[in-house]
């Protein structure tokens, strides 16, 4: 089997004499490379309906599969909190690059300045690193910096996370998903969050359209500072047992086996087997 989730980097999937060739898109890339490599592949997974829609005018057999979870988010056994500014504090966590050209800085100030007695809790990049990366929205960043309610934490290895997120009180998301509708489609980081059964509070997000019950999400950018108040003046609410098991269920339904599995269920149905 060839398995490729980046057109952009190699297009001719029967190079390599496989059996099966799977494109598989987690994101939105250009529309010409994607040409290339569907010409190739035999079958289409993609972790969004809008990004299906993008091979509509194909004949490949297409497939939707959400992200996985990996498994170690699921056990919270390691306890990282040396990092915790004010344990009485509400805590927030914000997981991302902060030089991400979607991330909706305007909005992000408003809401972090209009709450001055809650503390947010930044993961990912946000300085120079051997990755070289587009800086984008640099005076933001600077402006982080010198805010009393900030925690930069920088980048953490995946297997550490867990520990991080755990602390928060609820996590906050705020890219221009209410304009940027396909790439902001289905985050990843998502599933991550619903791990720790703790409410989100998001810009809109396609695939969780129907799921307002583990996710609080605004349809329009303008009013996301407006549902954040809302939601952590009301944390018992919506950190209550049921909602964060509910959260956690969706999560557990959609670790990395889980989604391996129904892939494997769907080739079976087409004929194929791995072997």
């Amino acid at each position: 089997i060839t398995w490729s989730f980046d057109p952009s980097s190699f297009q001719y999937l029967d190079a390599f004499g496989a059996k099966l060739n799977i494109y598989h898109a987690v994101d939105v890339h250009k529309s010409r490379f994607e040409k290339a490599i569907v010409k190739y592949a035999d079958i289409i997974f993609a972790t969004s309906e809008k990004i299906l829609e993008r091979y509509n005018k194909t004949d490949k057999l297409k497939f939707k599969i959400n992200h996985g979870l990996a498994e170690n988010f699921l056990s919270f056994d390691k306890n990282i909190d040396g990092f915790i500014k004010n344990k009485n504090r509400l805590k927030v966590g914000y997981v991302g690059n902060l030089h991400y050209k979607y991330l909706d800085e305007n909005t992000l100030k408003d809401i972090i300045t209009r709450n001055p007695l809650v503390d947010f809790y930044f993961i990912g990049p946000y300085e120079e690193s051997n990755i070289k990366i587009r800086k984008n929205n640099e005076n933001f960043v600077e402006f982080l910096k010198i805010l009393p309610n900030v925690i930069l934490i920088g980048v953490v290895a995946s297997e550490d996370l867990n520990g991080y997120l755990k602390h928060f009180d609820t996590f906050l998301m705020c890219y221009s998903g209410d304009k940027n509708i396909s790439e902001m489609a289905n985050p990843h980081k998502i599933l991550e969050f619903l791990s720790t059964g703790k409410v989100i509070v998001s810009h809109y997000i396609d695939e969780y359209k129907n799921y307002t019950d583990i996710i609080c999400m605004s349809k329009n950018n303008n009013n996301l500072g407006k549902l954040f108040k809302k939601v952590v003046s009301n944390l018992d609410y919506y950190n209550n047992d049921i909602k964060k098991y509910n959260r956690l269920k969706f999560a557990k339904k959609n670790t990395y086996k889980r989604q391996l599995n129904k892939i494997e269920k769907i080739m079976t149905s087409i004929g194929l087997k791995f072997e």
